[in-house]
């Protein structure tokens, strides 16, 4: 939202800020990760398998997007991601 491109396609900007919207992910059951470690990620792996999450790997220097979960906000998949 900080280069207004989601106000381009449509998508409205969250009325919360970091500390409220960690606050909601663990109230619906979530938790919060805290990364170790330098990130110099060169792979970005976007997973569309409904309802898992793949886990981290310290060793494995890897952003992970669970794709599939934007489809259950009702978003755009393929231009959300």
């Amino acid at each position: 939202w900080l280069t207004g491109r989601f106000d381009d396609m449509g998508y409205p900007r969250p009325e919360f800020d970091a500390d409220q919207g960690a606050q909601a992910v663990k109230e619906a059951g979530g938790f919060i990760e805290m990364h170790h470690g330098s990130h110099e990620e060169k792979v970005v792996l976007i997973n569309l398998v409904e309802n898992k999450t793949l886990e981290p790997q310290e060793d494995d220097q890897r952003f992970i997007v669970d794709g599939w979960a934007a489809g259950k906000f009702d978003l755009d998949v393929p231009n959300f991601l």
